[in-house]
């Protein structure tokens, strides 16, 4: 009667560290949101103007920046970015799968790349889409990133970004990072950017691009394995320990 007890038990607490797990990255990321330290992000210049001037950066916080390829043939810098230590994974879209905003900006397509963390609590998504300026003026623009969960529920803390100043023909790379997806598994990340509602006469909208994104929740599959094999332990002693009494009934009865 007590081992079938244990089991609802322990589904239940099962259920229980799941949720927490989960739950936890985006609550503790939130606590922390004042410190800056979810919302890292920068701005490079991966194909400049003919007469460049200095591009505009976010937080000087950042500490990674993704290259996700030059909008166009023939525009891919010579060097590479600088790829964050540490187990990875990541997902990309072509550099050059571009929508257009009016003719004159073009948004590339969002790219991920995963940095794994041995805290249950954290792991980090890189995100980067690269915007390219058709237009004869320098134009701004705004970034923003966010995640979801397969509820449609935020996770982490979304990033914000002004991009100023982009030049005539030249094409910039944003990425930020958003941390706590550890143990979310499935999340779908977005990236949209929003341009003056006019320019030279021509209506503009922002553009929204997106991606799903799969990691792997660890510390929630090594939960489970352990209610697992503690359930087997429970089942095992159980079963051995309803042999032992007709075991010894039956010796006894040889004797006699």
């Amino acid at each position: 009667m007590r081992g079938a007890l244990l089991r609802p038990k322990a589904v239940v607490a099962l259920v229980l560290g799941g949720l927490v797990v989960s739950v936890a990255p985006t609550l503790l990321a939130r606590a922390d949101d004042g410190g800056g330290n979810d919302k890292q992000i920068s701005v490079v210049v991966i194909a400049a103007s003919p007469s460049p001037t200095p591009s505009s950066s976010a937080s000087p916080s950042a500490s990674t920046t993704t290259d996700t390829g030059a909008p166009s043939p023939g525009t891919r810098p010579s060097t590479g970015h600088p790829r964050p230590s540490g187990p990875t994974s990541r997902g990309d879209v072509p550099g050059n799968d571009e929508v257009s905003i009016g003719g004159v900006l073009y948004v590339g397509g969002l790219t991920w790349l995963y940095r794994f963390s041995p805290n249950p609590f954290d792991g980090a998504l890189d995100l980067t889409f690269t915007v390219r300026n058709e237009h004869q003026k320098a134009l701004d623009g705004k970034a923003t990133f966010w995640l979801t969960n397969v509820f449609g529920g935020a996770v982490g803390i979304p990033a914000n970004l002004d991009v100023l100043g982009i030049q005539p023909h030249e094409a910039r790379a944003i990425t930020a990072t958003i941390r706590g997806v550890s143990q979310w598994t499935f999340v779908t990340a977005r990236a949209t950017f929003t341009t003056p509602a006019e320019i030279g006469g021509v209506a503009l909208s922002a553009v929204t691009r997106q991606v799903p994104v799969f990691v792997l929740p660890w510390a929630i599959l090594l939960t489970a394995a352990l209610v697992a094999a503690w359930l087997v332990y429970r089942i095992v002693r159980r079963r051995q320990a309803g042999r032992a009494p007709s075991a010894i009934s039956g010796d006894l009865g040889a004797q006699s």
